[in-house]
């Protein structure tokens, strides 16, 4: 195997450049196999990031971060109110059913002790 080298970032941009021209996605196993020998990954990757920075469109431009986590808040605190009300649905009709079956026993016991007496 060759020994390792590290590539610069002018030839990790060029080659990342020609897989986007012909359609591709660069990453760091094409950009390895197309510079050849032994290049280290990390270096790839490290100037891969750089030039993703410079050439690729922010995927949200419009979407700063204040508006991010706010949006995100709510959308917690949305699900979080749905799960409590959820749980406290489930809770009452477990009450309910459980002050059922007590009075359903209570009135057991008293039957039992009425004819215990008799």
């Amino acid at each position: 195997m060759p020994s390792l080298y590290t590539p610069t970032l002018e030839q990790v941009s060029q080659v990342a450049e020609q897989i986007k021209q012909q359609g591709g996605r660069p990453n760091v196993r094409e950009i390895k196999n197309r510079l050849g020998g032994n290049p280290s990954a990390n270096t790839i990757l490290k100037h891969l990031a750089t030039w993703r920075e410079d050439n690729l469109p922010n995927p949200m431009p419009y979407f700063d971060s204040k508006e991010w986590e706010e949006a995100t808040r709510r959308t917690v605190e949305k699900i979080w109110n749905e799960a409590v009300t959820a749980a406290k649905k489930e809770v009452a009709k477990e009450m309910h059913a459980l002050k059922q079956e007590n009075e359903r026993l209570r009135s057991r016991i008293i039957d039992l002790e009425l004819n215990k007496a008799q």
